[in-house]
């Protein structure tokens, strides 16, 4: 499992973006489903996550690109079980507010745990 956010383990801060000209490449942008967000992000050849409310984004994100689907857990469990059957390249992951959580997430196979301060404005 990926751990983002905590202050032991190395990664890679995601930017959250709310509109096309916030998007940039040579970083991680972070963004709700968009088509628009999405397009700019494969435009610029930037790398991109998103937060997905649905089965339905989360296989559209996938198939656009995404680095991270983000979505919450009763979501991320299935969603889990189709990434494994279909070979996602995106990572399932999970906001979590404390490492304790870390435990349910790795029951359900949930590809990565995101901290708070993993995500910069």
């Amino acid at each position: 499992m990926k751990i983002l956010g905590d202050e032991l383990i190395k990664f890679e801060p995601l930017f959250l973006c709310k509109s096309e000209t916030e998007v940039l490449s040579g970083r991680q942008n972070l963004f709700k489903f968009d088509r628009n967000l999405i397009k700019r992000s494969i435009a610029l050849g930037a790398s991109f996550s998103v937060f997905a409310s649905n089965l339905n984004e989360a296989i559209i994100a996938n198939a656009a690109g995404a680095k991270f689907i983000i979505a919450d857990i009763d979501i991320a469990k299935d969603l889990a079980k189709i990434a494994e059957s279909y070979l996602f390249d995106a990572l399932i992951a999970v906001l979590i507010k404390d490492e304790i959580e870390l435990v349910e997430l790795a029951k359900f196979n949930i590809d990565a745990a995101i901290l708070p301060s993993a995500i910069k404005q």
